[in-house]
């Protein structure tokens, strides 16, 4: 064991491996603002984070390879070898943010597990593999930068244990705490490079995910079916080219979570984020229209005419329709928390179509005045009509 002095007067501890190397067996769980791990400790480099590294308990790689085997969750794993863990005798949660050097290739599983106030990290290039559990309970990570080659997502241990791209559904068994990003409640956007083939069991289990962006030319990702259960927050799954601008984007209905999967018409949208990575953008605007439901097609209607990529000119004014005579709906489908910015907001994708007739906006404004809604967006209304319309009457409005 090689000791590391850090701040707060603790020591962080490496082993040595065989490849004469070396890995971090434990940083100390004291609050800190950064822990910066070094790239090599008394002139040895640092290659590998070890399983458990960061969590309030620790065990050598090896015993953790040994002695875990799914399908047992991970605390049920915890209370089988309670006797063998090695425990934080002061646990703050960890630090704020995690500096990793560029020589670590390999994190094993559970490695951040419950650091509770770690807030950003980046992942060194050369890491292929972000192992199950690895920042399970990470419940303050808001920013985390994957490396660009890196392939596998969670859990999925071949027959010899190794990774393999030649993986199949049955090496996707877990237990709910498994995930890789396991309630990471702060966690808002993440962005996948191309090369992941592989999302494990209960990767974004109840995570705070809103967003999911995808890049340009990714494909043949197995997904796990229960990957994105209780991630009841996500409501956009975005393609995005090279400069980071989106190129297509789906919505997702607001109540995915409490759809049925047996449920005979609505029964296909609990899969959808699956479908994301399967279905070409077109596949999508047809399921809008077959399997009517608010929350998803008006959902679909500001991603799609937002972002049109591919969309056809009978589907942009369906998607207008949608947005125009529900937009007394607008507090049920719109991703904002207040009422009043819901209806403003869904009037800004409006008008960013350049699709508004005198018609629609009329039927706007007297949909506004029924429903009683600011006299801010009413004036707005009334602006766009009278400055863009300059062959309206006025007598569109009288029902106001």
């Amino acid at each position: 064991m090689i000791f590391y002095p850090v701040e707060g007067g603790d020591k962080a501890e490496f082993l040595e491996k065989a490849d004469g190397t070396l890995s971090l067996f434990r940083w100390p769980g004291t609050a800190a603002e950064r822990a910066e791990i070094p790239a090599s400790v008394n002139g040895i480099p640092v290659t590998e984070v070890e399983s458990l590294a960061f969590a309030p308990f620790h065990m050598t790689g090896q015993e953790y390879e040994r002695n875990f085997r799914p399908p047992y969750s991970f605390n049920m794993f915890a209370l089988m070898n309670a006797a063998k863990l090695l425990r934080e005798e002061k646990d703050e949660g960890g630090p704020e943010e995690i500096s990793l050097p560029e020589s670590v290739s390999t994190i094993g599983a559970y490695a951040f597990w419950h650091c509770s106030r770690l807030k950003s990290i980046k992942i060194p290039e050369k890491v292929l593999r972000i192992r199950e559990g690895c920042f399970g309970e990470c419940v303050s990570l808001e920013r985390i930068t994957l490396p660009a080659a890196l392939r596998f997502i969670g859990l999925c241990k071949t027959a010899d244990g190794g990774d393999s791209a030649e993986i199949t559904p049955e090496m996707l068994r877990g237990m709910p705490d498994v995930g890789a990003f396991y309630s990471c409640h702060a966690l808002k956007e993440i962005v996948l490079p191309e090369t992941v083939i592989l999302l494990g069991p209960q990767t974004f289990n109840s995570s705070g995910l809103t967003r999911l962006s995808l890049r340009e030319g990714t494909k043949d990702i197995l997904v796990a079916e229960n990957a994105f259960d209780h991630a009841a927050a996500l409501q956009w799954m975005d393609h995005i080219r090279e400069d980071g601008s989106v190129k297509s984007r789906i919505g997702l209905p607001a109540a995915r979570d409490k759809i049925l999967t047996a449920d005979r018409k609505f029964g296909r949208l609990s899969h959808l984020p699956r479908d994301f990575f399967t279905k070409d953008i077109g596949w999508f605007d047809v399921l809008a229209r077959d399997i009517f439901r608010l929350d998803f097609a008006a959902r679909m209607a500001v991603a799609r005419l937002r972002y049109d990529e591919g969309l056809s000119g009978n589907d942009r004014e369906w998607y207008i329709g949608v947005l125009t005579d529900y937009f007394a709906q607008a507090p049920q489908f719109m991703p904002t928390a207040k009422d009043d910015e819901a209806y403003s907001e869904l009037f800004s994708v409006l008008e960013e179509t350049g699709s508004l007739t005198a018609e629609r906006v009329s039927n706007l404004i007297r949909t506004a005045g029924r429903e009683h809604l600011s006299s801010a967006l009413m004036t707005r209304m009334l602006k766009v009509r009278t400055e863009s319309f300059s062959g309206a009457t006025g007598f569109e409005d009288l029902e106001i």
